[in-house]
């Protein structure tokens, strides 16, 4: 009976969780577009190329520095609509021309970038010590007036929004962040269109 007993207590209490986690934006069926940009030490890196049809997941790079946040499962919509979650399903692993951003460090290609490091000569920054940021405008509204946007440094704290922007960065503290260009921001708010997965090859 005691067994019996615990097992329904267990049951609403998993049921309550999914409802709960479920009822976060954005909720599966949902379907957002974001834009982003990669900025190391004062010059912009592009973004990822468009994700192939063999990528798993809701959370899919468009090309063009746009994001389709659709999500498929718990894994990836509510609070797992993230930066990390998007490079994880892209399948970001530096040393074969991807990019993988950390809590305090920025790698790109065969390179990592980490907190304290000084930037590369060629640079803009070069010399300084650089810092990994991520500044995200939760919406079009605060990214096109101007206002400051929120800086995190886990990937896992950069959400996804509707029309929302980031720039991911590798740079001196206090230095001007980045924004993602006029052609990512005008792809995003088209629903990003003209742009798509592409086939994966072999």
């Amino acid at each position: 009976m005691v067994i019996g007993v615990l097992s329904i207590v267990l049951a609403r209490l998993n049921y309550t969780s999914s409802s709960s986690a479920s009822s976060v934006a954005p909720t599966i069926g949902t379907t957002w577009y974001s834009g982003y940009t990669i900025s190391l030490c004062g010059t912009e890196q592009g973004s990822l190329d468009p994700s192939t049809s063999l990528q798993r997941g809701g959370l899919v790079s468009l090309g063009s520095g746009v994001v389709k946040v659709a999500p498929t499962s718990a894994s990836d919509s509510g609070h797992n609509a993230n930066f990390d979650t998007f490079q994880n399903e892209y399948g970001s692993n530096p040393g074969v021309g991807n990019f993988l951003v950390t809590s305090s460090s920025l790698s790109l290609g065969l390179k990592t970038y980490s907190d304290g490091d000084a930037c590369p000569k060629g640079t803009p920054d070069a010399g300084q010590k650089g810092e990994e940021e991520i500044a995200v405008w939760p919406s079009y509204a605060a990214f096109s007036t101007n206002k400051a946007p929120t800086i995190v440094k886990d990937p896992k704290d950069a959400r996804f929004a509707a029309n929302s922007f980031m720039s991911i960065i590798f740079q001196p503290t206090g230095a001007t962040i980045p924004k993602p260009s006029k052609a990512t921001v005008t792809a995003v708010l088209s629903g990003g269109a003209g742009l798509a997965t592409v086939p994966a090859k072999g």
